[in-house]
């Protein structure tokens, strides 16, 4: 019986305030453009002062540190090791001391790269360099200048 007074009033009210049927209100289409998004590479400088000091002398000297980043693709660490000089260890150095010349050359360059110190490579201990470049990681041998691909990042 409730229930048969509720559908009556309900009926009642929507029949007073014109609400006899139900309306679907659907909002006006919208048309969005999208401009294709240009990458531009940005390469900044940043002024690095260096002091050197000896029991002599003491030097100050300022140059332009590019803001680091790391590659975009293999075919840019085959460009930037062609212009590079490989590292040919002097008297008393070896693979660790090779990467570190060549990790800091790097940065100067505008590159971030890592030693990478590997365990069992050829049957013994040695340093290498490794480098991010797009979606993959390469080693780089600071010797030779050879690089390859090692694996994906993901």
């Amino acid at each position: 019986m409730k229930i048969l007074i509720f559908l009556i009033i309900l009926f009642s009210f929507s029949f007073l305030f014109g609400c006899n049927s139900p309306s679907v209100i659907t909002p006006p289409a919208i048309t969005v453009t999208i401009e294709k998004e240009v990458v531009k590479e940005v390469t900044t400088t940043i002024p690095v002062k260096v002091f050197v000091e000896t029991e002599k002398i003491k030097i100050e000297y300022e140059y332009l540190w590019k803001e680091p980043r790391q590659f975009l693709n293999d075919t840019e660490i085959r460009e930037y090791l062609a212009n590079k000089p490989a590292y040919m260890p002097l008297e008393g150095q070896d693979c660790d001391d090779l990467a570190r010349f060549f990790q800091l050359e790097a940065l100067k360059d505008g590159y971030l790269v890592s030693q990478q110190y590997l365990v069992n490579y050829h049957g013994y201990e040695h340093m290498l360099i490794m480098a991010v470049a797009g979606n993959s990681i390469y080693y780089i041998e600071p010797s030779t200048n050879q690089f390859w691909w090692v694996s994906p990042l993901d």
